[in-house]
């Protein structure tokens, strides 16, 4: 019996609190509505976001796959594994690169090789 007693003192203590919201509710809609707008926007421009970036990544995933074998890839900068390497390799780079331009020469403009 006290099992029920204690159903029962659950179920009053919640209608009340049920109550006011609702009476809150019905008090202030526009107030309502505009909460329920915003949310309603945040969550779609969440799935929006989500879904733009998980296209991105598969178009990306995607194209890379689909270069197969036949195809070279030439970086500026061989493998670097420090942060300082990527350092000094940047400011190597962009001190040949003043050197060309101040020489008249310029840069050779690289496209892929298929072979």
């Amino acid at each position: 019996m006290s099992g029920q007693t204690t159903f029962v003192k659950r179920g009053a203590s919640l209608r009340e609190p049920v109550g006011v919201a609702l009476e809150t509710l019905r008090a202030h809609k526009l107030r309502s509505f505009l909460m329920l707008l915003g949310i309603i926007l945040s969550v779609c421009t969440l799935i929006v976001v989500v879904a733009l970036i998980e296209g991105a990544n598969r178009y990306i995933a995607g194209r890379v796959a689909n270069m197969g074998s036949n195809v070279f890839l030439l970086t500026r900068f061989g493998i670097i594994t420090e942060f300082e390497e990527f350092i000094k390799a940047t400011r190597e780079s962009s001190r040949r690169d003043r050197e060309h331009r101040r020489h008249g020469r310029r840069g050779a403009s690289l496209r892929p090789l298929y072979l």
